[in-house]
Formats: C-alpha cells, sequence, structure tokens
C-alpha cells in the first residue's frame, strides 16, 4: 500500500479552522494564535504553522487522497446494494 497523505490533510484542515476562527486581522496576529491555540493541540513549529495556513485547496486534496485510498469506502453503498440484491 501507498503513502497516506490523509491524516496530515485532515490536520491541516483543523489548523486552518482554528486560525480561521480566532484571527481578527487589526487585533490578532498569527504567532498569537499559534501560540495560544495551535501548539497545546498540534506541536508544531511557527514555520510549519506558517506553511500550512498558506496551503491552498486542502479539502480537494483531502477528498482526491480518499478516493485514491479509500476505493472500498467511497463505494460502500453501491456494494451493499449488490450483496442485498443477490437472490
Amino acid at each position: 500500500m501507498g503513502y497516506n497523505r490523509t491524516n496530515h490533510l485532515q490536520r491541516y484542515i483543523k489548523i486552518q479552522d482554528i486560525v480561521r476562527k480566532h484571527y481578527d486581522p487589526n487585533v490578532t496576529t498569527y504567532a498569537g494564535i499559534w501560540r495560544k491555540y495551535v501548539i497545546p493541540i498540534y506541536p508544531i513549529t511557527y514555520k510549519r504553522f506558517m506553511e500550512i495556513i498558506n496551503m491552498p485547496r486542502l479539502k480537494e486534496q483531502l477528498a482526491e487522497e480518499q478516493k485514491k485510498h479509500n476505493p472500498i469506502l467511497n463505494n460502500q453503498l453501491d456494494l451493499f446494494d449488490q450483496v442485498n440484491t443477490k437472490p
């Protein structure tokens, strides 16, 4: 089985959500959000934090990764219908 980035991408999306929730351009800084909200949950460096919040289209990448590595889970309902319709 190949390398699966699903967990990394899910973590990056959660970090971006934390930033969206707490960032106010006139009041807060990224360093403040990193120190107060991100480090207690995800111990990463500030450099890596900045790379993560600048990553584009993470949700699309996650969907592609899940489709590529979990074809059975993506078609689970179809498989269920195939099994139940057999005589």
